[in-house]
């Protein structure tokens, strides 16, 4: 059983290799992180080899050097949270183009390597004094996808190894045999992969955080700093935190625009705020920006009007003169309550968080502004009512 496994693993891989060897056909998007998914109707596959097996030596050869190609090997239970189920024998149980899209969404890969069983034929019983060898001929198809679900290579290859032996032994053991030729066709196929796609030079360098908008030493004068700028990497970049909270990234890319509210606590005149970003690339390879700014005097502002799209926004003559088109606020619903508990009738508020805005419009003679709701955040403005603080 241990030498059919092994000679298993030596054919599943290469299948994978091969398909690798034609990751050439994405010139438009260079495919960094693959996905590795053991053959699609594997069942069929007498005493078939776990997939951590193989997918541990696919990743060792993808991760080397030669090449440091991103791999991330995908389980049964992977694929069965994105639709896909190992239950036919059959050989049309292709992925289909959601579930593809699904796994490199959730496992942010730019492509799909898989493959399909066509034919096994073997002869691997111990026969001692019997003059035959053991033999093994296989055909199989290789299957790239990528992340749109679509399907840009396939290609069928056979192979036939037989095993030698010597009066009624196997010379080297079948087992060494065996190794010896899963390295030999491992290291074929790794050459054609170099050839193939290229080489990918390890980068060392951690990526690059730049800012338009703002820098060490700035002043602050609402609960809303807006980081405007980019992140680039020349591998990809992987993630980006601000504070210690994830800043959305949903595909791993070699450069990344942003404009994103952080949210601070309200400070008086004089008191340090501390941003602090980091960003890491796919290599893991990681840098620290920090940004220290400090308080002024904090502007705030009141909801004079609900607009279809917008918030009109007042303030005093001088809270108005600071604020510039581009400010972040972050705004609340107040809402006044009295104290069922309290016999005097003091007028009591209560403040809920609704989200970030920014000012896109002034308007001088009013003394007014129109701010807006971040991208995907616009549902917010039907919270927002007259007499909530933007602070």
């Amino acid at each position: 059983m241990k030498s059919r496994g092994i000679i298993l693993a030596t054919i599943v891989t290469m299948l994978l290799m091969i398909c690798l060897g034609s990751a050439t056909v994405q010139a438009d998007s260079d495919i960094y992180i693959i996905g590795v998914v053991e053959p699609l109707n594997k069942t069929e596959l007498p005493g078939h080899i776990d997939f951590p097996y193989y997918g541990e030596v696919m990743q060792e050869v993808l991760s080397s050097p030669a090449n440091n190609y991103i791999v991330k090997i995908l389980t049964t239970k992977d694929l069965a949270d994105a639709g896909y189920h190992f239950s036919s024998i059959k050989n049309d149980v292709d992925m289909q183009p959601d579930q593809i899209r699904t796994l490199c969404q959730q496992h942010r890969l730019d492509a799909i390597l898989t493959g399909k069983i066509l034919d096994v034929q073997r002869n691997l019983e111990p026969r001692f004094m019997a003059e035959a060898g053991r033999f093994m001929d296989f055909e199989i198809e290789g299957l790239l996808y990528n992340r749109e679900g679509q399907l840009v290579w396939n290609k069928t290859v056979r192979g036939t190894h037989e095993f030698t032996r010597e009066k009624g032994k196997f010379h080297p053991p079948f087992y060494t045999q065996a190794v010896n030729f899963y390295v030999e066709k491992t290291r074929e196929l790794s050459r054609s992969l170099i050839d193939r796609i290229g080489t990918k030079p390890l980068d060392r360098e951690a990526p690059s955080i730049d800012f338009d908008n703002i820098r060490s030493g700035d002043k602050v004068k609402t609960t809303c700093i807006i980081l405007k700028g980019r992140v680039s990497d020349n591998s990809k970049v992987d993630a980006i935190t601000v504070n210690g909270q994830e800043f959305p990234l949903r595909q791993p890319q070699r450069e990344v625009e942003m404009f994103y509210p952080v949210k601070i606590p309200h400070g008086v005149s004089g008191q340090n705020v501390l941003i602090t970003i980091e960003a890491r690339d796919i290599y893991g390879f990681k840098y620290v920006k920090e940004l220290n700014l400090k308080w002024e005097a904090p502007v705030r502002g009141i909801v004079t009007s609900v607009n279809p799209d917008t918030l009109s926004v007042g303030f005093s003559y001088s809270d108005f003169q600071r604020v510039p088109i581009g400010q972040g606020f972050w705004l609340y619903s107040i809402d006044e309550f009295v104290d069922p508990m309290s016999s005097s009738r003091f007028r009591m508020f209560t403040a809920e968080e609704i989200g970030p805005v920014v000012v896109v419009k002034k308007f001088p003679n009013k003394r007014v502004v129109h701010v807006q709701f971040f991208k995907n955040q616009e549902k917010l403005i039907e919270r927002a009512k007259k007499n909530d603080i933007a602070k």
